[in-house]
């Protein structure tokens, strides 16, 4: 099963967890700052110890003047 990320960046430079979504529109739907992102994870699916970048990361406020990924 595929869910849907949605990462806040606070003022302070911290990051938090926004939510986990059904939908890619769900997620997108709650983004209102341009630090907000989505990406995708694989349910169940373990990723490792080591920082991974997610490929499909987007930055919906900041795409909404421009496309906005498939």
């Amino acid at each position: 099963m595929r869910l849907w990320v949605v990462g806040q960046v606070k003022g302070d430079g911290s990051w938090d967890l926004g939510g986990v979504f059904s939908t890619r529109e769900k997620a997108v739907a709650v983004c209102t700052e341009p630090d907000d992102s989505v990406w995708s994870v694989q349910l169940d699916q373990f990723l490792g110890h080591e920082t991974t970048i997610p490929a499909d990361i987007f930055w919906p406020v900041l795409h909404r003047t421009t496309q906005e990924p498939a």
